[in-house]
């Protein structure tokens, strides 16, 4: 299993390897959160000689059978004449305290060199050798051992109760995404990741055995994502357990709300006449959770089972019955049941309405299962194309990118419609703008000249929105002709795409430095939400920094959903007017607190890149700034991006003059200037002062 997200645990363990203070250290982790995975990469992080034992359970009946096997494994002169004894022992006078005390005596006399012992499942070995074991750990100070050792829980009767813990926590969302990506796969789909990633809470086990089971469907043909997704795999024992102790009320209400991601109570209610019993169980031992008037199973790993576990015809019966019961006040959960019982034409089409309804509601995982569910059933007719453009663009418009982009592409394979492939492909060059994607001008104006006529309306839009895309890229020359094209469709536009267009011109007179006058406060108050951000950064590179200041803080504070996307850009957009503003300790809190608000790194990738790296010297960590700077390397060489390439040479040739490093600074100051002679504002960069004093400091000016 990949040790992704670990690096904070194998420092730790590390420590005890390396470090006098402590000797041993306890892994805690419930199953599947990766404890056999940190502990077996032990031997590889030490030049010590390692003895791994993983306890089996079969003989944990057995009086010292764990600890015989350890010292086997050991394999020490002295240890072996010890372990001979106890082999020999019939009369059972080597109990715990004396075999406790002559053993380590024994590990005091051995004279072998340091050696790491690691004991996964410490906590299924025989109660005798967990015993002498905790009793040793806590004084191996002199022996020149070190020990780990992996338990599922920490419980105060247990003999390793107070040895130092190293606690697993679930992975973050982030990482259990990077971890999937990191598995080989003949085809894979980044919706199938995420969805992994939200359904497994953060255990990597989980994630990668039902990551594996989605890989196995799409291989079969299955493209549509299973609803629910199944529980199966290594946890069905446990949650056969937690099951089977409920009482038979419970476990109907539990296999009612499995066939649904929520239900209404009053539906419920109607469907099953003893509910408040079992509902009252289930929210007391957390299985189910509350929010309004529905019920939702917390787990959905869980959810799987359960519904795995019912038979077609029970699952049938139950959908039957909930479908009559929801139909007067509830035509979501009405529909969404039906169509497990009563398949029509018209059933797909009827969920993916409810589907955009739920979208606008903010409802997104409830939308997915209607939409996924539609697709099961029908998904290749040309009215799924159409429909499913509207659920991608409205959830291109939440900033939900990973589904917006698998509903778009699914949709671009059906349709044959040239007004949606307008569209289509249209949202799928808006999301490479947002996301900081290198998207070709000859590629948007290619699309427009073929499709444009066809809706007219959207590819005026598009222009005025890829002609900012490459404004802020720097490369005005396209910018300027996408403008210029989209006048083509002036008469289709909507006046506040004329009014984003002509801040888009501006924003390119400033950007190339001409001495255009820009009003220090955007006009009126009645701008919308994208004009009010193009006006911030024009305030911005116009060097009116306290008045991009208020623009961006003016856009933060919208609040409507559909906002979500321009409110994302303003805060990388502040980010970057403070660092051109000088304001050093703003701009690195307004970094912290975008790394926490956005860890996914959904938005504008290039940019995040040059930030953490002007963080990470801003604070004095040379080492984070280089493995930064090997990051936004990587991103910049792979995606072609001048600009960002420039910026972060600038951004390394400063903080190395500040650290008095010359030939560092000259090499990527030079850099910088060499890239930056494509563009025709010398204050973008603003390197070539920091450029001049380096050359004299070296006694190269003349």
């Amino acid at each position: 299993m990949s040790l992704i997200g670990r690096s904070r645990e194998l420092d730790r363990i590390l420590s005890v390897i390396r470090g006098p203070k402590d000797s041993a250290l306890k892994v805690v982790g419930r199953r599947g959160m990766g404890k056999s995975a940190l502990l077996s990469e032990i031997p590889r992080l030490s030049d010590a000689r390692t003895v791994f034992l993983t306890a089996s359970a079969s003989e944990s009946d057995w009086p010292l059978s764990g600890l015989t096997a350890l010292l086997t494994g050991i394999d020490d002169p002295v240890l072996n004449r010890f372990a001979d004894e106890l082999l020999r022992d019939s009369t059972g006078a080597m109990d715990v305290p004396t075999v406790s005390t002559l053993l380590l005596n024994g590990l005091h006399q051995r004279s072998s060199s340091r050696t790491v012992i690691v004991i996964d499942d410490a906590d299924q070995l025989d109660p005798s050798s967990q015993a002498v074991i905790g009793y040793l750990a806590r004084r191996l100070t002199g022996t020149d051992m070190a020990l780990f050792m992996g338990v599922r829980e920490e419980t105060a009767e247990s003999p390793y109760a107070s040895l130092p813990a190293l606690q697993l926590t679930p992975l973050n969302y982030n990482d259990t995404v990077r971890m999937l990506e990191a598995i080989p796969a003949r085809q894979t789909s980044t919706a199938a990741v995420h969805a992994v990633a939200a359904a497994t809470q953060g255990n990597p086990l989980a994630a990668v055995e039902l990551f594996t089971l989605l890989l196995e469907r799409a291989a079969d043909g299955k493209y549509a994502l299973p609803v629910p997704l199944p529980g199966k795999g290594s946890f069905e024992a446990e949650f056969a357990a937690t099951v089977g102790g409920l009482s038979p009320a419970a476990r109907q209400v539990l296999d009612l709300l499995s066939l649904s991601c929520r239900s209404d109570i009053a539906t419920l209610e109607r469907t099953y006449d003893q509910l408040w019993g079992g509902i009252e169980e289930l929210l007391a031992n957390g299985m189910v959770g509350r929010s309004g008037p529905h019920l939702r199973i917390q787990d959905q790993l869980l959810r799987g089972y359960v519904y795995a576990a019912m038979t077609p015809a029970t699952r049938t019966a139950g959908h039957r019955a909930m479908a009559e019961a929801a139909e007067p006040a509830d035509p979501y959960a009405h529909r969404w049941h039906l169509s497990f019982t009563a398949l029509e034409r018209q059933t797909p089409f009827g969920l993916l309405r409810f589907a955009v309804d739920l979208i606008r509601n903010g409802e997104v995982p409830f939308a997915v299962e209607y939409i996924e569910r539609a697709l099961t059933i029908n998904p290749w007719e040309a009215e799924t194309a159409a429909r499913l453009t509207t659920v991608a663009e409205l959830l291109l418009n939440r900033g939900e990118f990973v589904y917006a982009k698998r509903y778009l592409d699914w949709a671009q394979r059906v349709t044959r419609n040239p007004a949606l492939i307008l569209r289509l492909t249209g949202l799928a060059f808006e999301i490479q703008f947002i996301q900081g994607g290198t998207v070709r001008p000859s590629m948007v104006l290619r699309l427009v000249k073929e499709f444009g006529q066809h809706d007219p309306a959207f590819a005026n839009r598009l222009l005025v929105a890829g002609a900012l895309y490459y404004a802020d890229r720097w490369e005005l020359a396209d910018a300027t002709s996408l403008l210029r094209y989209a006048e083509e469709f002036t008469d289709h536009a909507s006046p506040d795409c004329l009014a984003l267009a002509e801040n888009a011109r501006q924003l390119i007179e400033v950007i190339s430095g001409k001495p255009e006058q820009i009003s220090r406060r955007p006009d009126g108050g009645n701008e919308t939400v994208a004009t009010l951000l193009v006006q911030g950064r024009a305030l911005s590179y116009a060097e009116h920094h306290v008045a991009a200041q208020e623009a961006f803080a003016r856009v933060r504070n919208f609040l409507e959903a559909n906002t979500v996307n321009w409110r994302e850009t303003a805060a990388f957009l502040a980010v970057d007017n403070e660092i051109r503003g000088g304001n050093v300790r703003k701009a690195v809190k307004l970094i912290e607190d975008l790394e926490l608000a956005e860890p996914e790194t959904k938005y504008h990738r290039g940019m995040r890149h040059v930030f953490r790296v002007w963080r990470a010297n801003a604070i004095g960590n040379e080492e984070l700034a280089r493995a930064y700077a090997t990051d936004a390397r990587h991103f910049s060489g792979a995606e072609s991006h001048p600009a960002i390439t420039a910026q972060l040479a600038a951004c390394q040739g400063q903080f190395a003059l500040m650290r008095g490093n010359l030939a560092e600074a000259f090499a990527h100051l030079s850099r910088a200037a060499e890239i930056g002679q494509a563009f025709s504002n010398p204050t973008l960069l603003r390197c070539e002062a920091d450029l001049v004093e380096v050359l004299v400091r070296l006694g190269r000016h003349r």
